[in-house]
């Protein structure tokens, strides 16, 4: 029985692939933090901007119940 030997050319082309993929996804995956920043600094706006609004309902209904 004889062996099939594979083609240099063809695992020099999925490596060079594979190694492009990697390459691409290593760059990719240093943009990760700065937009899982932006998206934590979004929540933490919206919630400051909660917390104003019920603090000044919170004073304007204190201000109309001492009156």
């Amino acid at each position: 029985m004889a062996r099939h030997v594979p083609d240099g050319r063809l695992i020099a082309s999925v490596e060079k692939l594979y190694l492009g993929l990697m390459t691409f996804t290593f760059i990719y995956s240093l943009l990760l933090p700065g937009h899982l920043i932006s998206l934590q600094m979004e929540r933490f706006d919206e919630n400051v901007e909660s917390m104003r609004q019920m603090s000044a309902s919170n004073s304007e209904s204190l201000a109309s119940a001492s009156c």
